[in-house]
């Protein structure tokens, strides 16, 4: 079992608008439809609307250290912050997990995402890049492949689809096991060469929502507590007896392919009741989760412990608005 994680990925800024329809009228003219803005366009109206909050920091890879931090001991973080450097760093002390930033040197900003929130949490995320899946493009190409840290056998790395997607090439590490957030349906045709690589080289640990999980395995999932025939055997046959996929299903629970389970038995975990009973903002709760699953396991835990704590994390994400470690 592993002793150390070590996430990898490019941090982000979230900047929050509670959706209010003259709120939007005044930004946009009109309410907006799902897409992207560039990083300038999000800047402008950061500066233009006073409706828009700093919600806190964001990203994959910082959520989930930030939340696995909160058990558990040995957590490390690499990602390139550019000039809020100091903002991450202050969170990550405070968080108490150790953060280093590979492109230091480097002046870009950190990304802004802009979250539109209505009664049901996000409206939508607008903050990938016109040119890329890069909400912080900038930054992120400054972490290339080359400056993955050393990472010993006895440590699990946490690699973000974001970040791999900018990789031209799978750097070669000694840990023997890894886990990837598939990130975006959009980057998983980028990455998928590199995971083909990774399932003959190491144990992986594999974090997917349900839409992202269907892409993979080129099946609907149906129910998470029941997961259709087509689904499950994909899944088995994708985990090879020694590879876990976690399903995240958000209010359907989640469900965890792994060497241990066979297609008639994975392993399924309700969601859990949501703190306050109601949704606020569901952005980031899919790394939470994954941070929460991570730590129980480098704690001993087995794979329906480690689900049940993600599913805890994730419930406690989506009942306030930000992290709650801003």
């Amino acid at each position: 079992m592993f002793r150390e994680l070590l996430f990898l990925g490019n941090p982000i800024i979230d900047i929050t608008c509670k959706y209010d329809r003259r709120v939007i009228d005044d930004v946009f003219g009109t309410v907006p439809e799902p897409g992207h803005y560039p990083i300038e366009t999000l800047l402008s109206l950061e500066a233009r609307a006073p409706q828009l909050h700093f919600a806190g920091a964001s990203g994959g890879a910082f959520t989930a250290a930030a939340v696995a931090a909160g058990s558990c001991a040995g957590v490390s973080y690499y990602g390139s912050c550019g000039r809020d450097f100091g903002l991450f760093k202050s969170i990550a002390e405070k968080q108490g997990f150790a953060l280093f930033d590979p492109a230091g040197n480097r002046t870009e900003a950190a990304g802004r995402c802009l979250l539109f929130l209505g009664e049901q949490g996000t409206l939508g995320t607008h903050g990938e890049a016109v040119a890329g899946p890069f909400v912080n493009r900038g930054a992120a190409a400054l972490f290339g492949s080359e400056m993955m840290p050393p990472i010993s056998r006895t440590s699990l790395p946490f690699i973000e689809g974001y970040l791999m997607a900018n990789w031209q090439q799978l750097p070669e590490f000694a840990a023997e096991s890894c886990a990837i957030d598939l990130s975006s349906v959009f980057v998983i045709p980028q990455i998928r060469p590199m995971i083909d690589q990774l399932k003959q080289l190491k144990n992986m640990i594999i974090f997917a929502n349900q839409e992202e999980a269907e892409m993979l395995l080129g099946a609907d999932l149906g129910q998470a507590r029941s997961p259709s025939h087509a689904f499950h055997q994909n899944a088995v046959r994708f985990c090879q007896g020694r590879h876990v996929l976690v399903v995240k299903a958000a209010h359907n629970g989640a469900v965890v392919f792994s060497s241990g389970s066979s297609a008639e038995n994975p392993t399924w975990v309700a969601a859990s009741k949501v703190p306050g009973g109601k949704v606020l903002d569901s952005s980031n709760a899919g790394d939470c989760f994954a941070g929460a699953f991570l730590a129980s396991l480098m704690q001993g835990g087995d794979m329906k412990t480690a689900a049940a704590h993600g599913a805890d994390a994730g419930a406690i994400c989506v009942s306030r608005y930000g992290n709650g470690f801003a």
